[in-house]
């Protein structure tokens, strides 16, 4: 091994013996208890930094740098961090990247987690395969799994919820256990907590239910709700909406689809100008049915199938 000494009785740079530490190599006082029996432990460490890799015994591949960043990492590997007390607490953690001051800062044995910004994935202790982006990011996860959280504070409360990705800043903020859940846009999907299933793109989606599930919501841009449809797959839609359809099944409703639908618009017709209108009223108003059409007299037929007939004032 190759030591050199500053002024003080510590270290500068060590480089350990390379036949049995291959590639390792410290700024600081770390990689000082590295082992070897089998394979690469031990190989292909780099530390920086006042307590960087300090704990390093057989673990490999480990890139630390920064105050005490890594510094309780005994057979880990694979491990990124960059920052001050980044991975402070991994122990055999693997495959993580931590960038940024005391971002994963908590994991022990969490592993193939990426968290980027100060404090970002702060708490998680042992789940696995998240991804954080900004500060604060998962902040307060101990145990999800599988969710990607990218913005400023996106999904800050969250803390066991599993498989959830929200994209903005403050995104998801009041999520806690709820799990498979998507959302997209800033502020967006703000009340729920343990609701799970959902859709929710458009910045500002807020008032929403803690146990919303199975549902879909497009909103704009200021948190307006223009069409939701929920578990029960009924659809509201809260803006003038048009279907571009040049098919004899341009509109079916019906729970098999096309197949005998309960409603059908045919729109096959090559030229397409007419159309009918229906006019809603206030209670006791009626409703009325028009031709539209850019012609100026227009025929209104209605037919039965085969030999059916057609009833009008039935029960009236």
């Amino acid at each position: 091994r190759w030591e050199l000494f500053n002024h003080s009785t510590s270290f500068q740079v060590y480089i350990p013996n390379q036949t049995n530490f291959t590639g390792s190599f410290a700024v600081g006082d770390g990689l000082r208890n590295l082992t070897h029996s089998t394979a690469v432990e031990g190989f292909y460490n780099t530390t920086c930094g006042i307590g960087a890799g300090l704990a390093v015994t057989s673990g490999y591949g480990s890139t630390l740098l920064g105050t005490s960043c890594g510094k309780a990492i005994t057979t880990g590997f694979d491990n990124t961090g960059l920052g001050y007390e980044t991975l402070l607490h991994c122990v055999d953690g693997y495959n993580n990247t931590a960038l940024g001051p005391k971002s994963l800062y908590t994991t022990v044995s969490g592993y193939r987690n990426t968290a980027v910004g100060s404090g970002a994935i702060f708490t998680l202790a042992s789940g696995y395969q998240n991804v954080g982006v900004g500060v604060d990011a998962l902040t307060l996860a101990t145990t999800t799994s599988n969710t990607v959280g990218i913005g400023y504070s996106a999904f800050s409360a969250l803390t066991t919820g599993y498989q959830n990705t929200g994209v903005g800043g403050q995104v998801g903020n009041t999520l806690t256990t709820g799990f498979d859940n998507t959302f997209v846009g800033w502020g967006t999907g703000d009340g729920v907590t343990t609701g799970n299933y959902n859709t929710v793109i458009g910045a500002q989606v807020t008032g929403l239910a803690a146990d919303l599930s199975n549902n879909i919501i497009l909103a704009d841009g200021q948190g307006n709700i223009r069409i939701q449809v929920n578990g029960g797959v009924s659809t509201a839609i809260s803006t003038p909406t048009w279907i571009t359809g040049a098919t004899g099944a341009a509109l079916s409703v019906g729970p098999n689809g096309t197949t005998n639908p309960a409603f059908n618009v045919d729109a096959s017709a090559v030229s397409s100008a007419t159309g009918l209108n229906i006019i809603s009223a206030a209670a006791a108003g009626g409703v009325g049915i028009s031709i539209l059409s850019s012609g100026t007299n227009e025929p209104l037929t209605i037919d039965a199938k085969g030999s059916g007939a057609i009833t009008i004032g039935g029960t009236s």
